[in-house]
């Protein structure tokens, strides 16, 4: 499982979702904010999720599949 590496790929994640957001890059992102217990970070990410949506390098569909992982996270 993913969340089992905790610790090990989330600066070269974020790294990657600067450069370009893709529909795999912001699932995983999702999957960080699931695994979450701290509520500050799980803002925060969420937060980071959110500024996606202004990527200028995200297409259509990922832009639509981040819309619906902030609707599941109840953040839009």
């Amino acid at each position: 499982m993913l969340e089992s590496f905790e610790g090990r790929y989330e600066e070269q994640l974020f790294v990657s979702l600067a450069r370009k957001p893709t529909s795999l890059t912001v699932w995983m992102l999702n999957r960080i904010i699931n695994g979450e217990s701290s509520s500050v970070k799980r803002t925060e990410y969420i937060a980071a999720m959110k500024d996606l949506l202004h990527h200028p390098q995200i297409n259509c569909s990922t832009r639509e599949e981040t819309i619906e992982f902030l609707r599941h996270q109840r953040a839009l």
